[in-house]
């Protein structure tokens, strides 16, 4: 059954599904569903490839992009709007040749050039949650109870808890026309005061952590959200540095 969430100016109907990319009938039974539907637009949330630890270099992912621009080219055939989602690591250029980076790119390529008119390109920064424990070093924290070494506390990134991600891409989707979307907070925090919120929040004793100089990472520019009225709120209020 469809999932109805009233966004404030109208409502937003998602049809969830959870399909094999690797079967050969996966873009045909998506676009066959939304011709049934009358789906204004496919929402492609992404490859669910982190349940393979080598996912990033999987050979899969050639078979992820292809599946993936056949439900573009689908898209732009039936005159519906396409979202897709990327990763992080298209901005680092020393990461861009990697399989999984290098497919995200090629797909993010294919459907700008397309000829869809409502195309949206959603590039998460790095997602956490406390409860599905992400990204893996909230995992590793918890799993080992605090009983650990974290090698890079000074690493600077930009964090956004999963609910800002969700609700960004809500507000682009009901008040926007398409583009490229960063989600993020559009702020930088080290790794050791994410490790501190985990911490409070698992109940763990303190890791060990070494020392090092202070690196900063790509901060997501959220300013077409912003003017869509968005706020990272959940951000700012479980993931601010005490």
């Amino acid at each position: 059954m469809p999932w109805k969430q009233n966004l404030g100016q109208k409502n937003l109907y998602l049809r969830a599904s959870k399909l094999d990319l690797l079967s050969g009938n996966y873009s045909d039974h998506v676009l066959n569903q939304a011709l049934t539907l009358g789906s204004e637009l496919i929402l492609h949330l992404a490859w669910i490839s982190n349940i393979k630890e080598n996912y990033l270099v999987a050979e899969e992912n050639k078979v992820w992009e292809q599946a993936t621009k056949s439900l573009i080219k689908g898209a732009e055939e039936l005159g519906i709007g396409f979202a897709g989602v990327g990763t992080w690591f298209e901005y680092s250029p020393q990461l861009q040749e990697i399989p999984y980076v290098k497919s995200k790119i090629s797909v993010k390529k294919t459907l700008l050039k397309s000829t869809i008119q409502r195309k949206f390109w959603f590039c998460p920064s790095f997602i956490v949650s406390f409860e599905k424990k992400r990204p893996r070093l909230i995992r590793d924290l918890f799993e080992s109870g605090g009983n650990m070494e974290i090698n890079n506390p000074n690493q600077c990134e930009d964090f956004i808890m999963d609910l800002d991600v969700a609700s960004a891409m809500h507000t682009a989707l009901e008040l926007s026309e398409g583009g490229v979307f960063d989600l993020g907070s559009g702020q930088l925090l080290p790794v050791k005061e994410l490790v501190k919120i985990a911490q409070s929040v698992f109940g763990i004793q303190a890791p060990q952590t070494s020392s090092g100089p202070f690196k900063y990472g790509k901060r997501a520019d959220i300013s077409n959200l912003l003017r869509l009225g968005w706020t990272p709120s959940a951000t700012e209020k479980y993931l601010s540095a005490k």
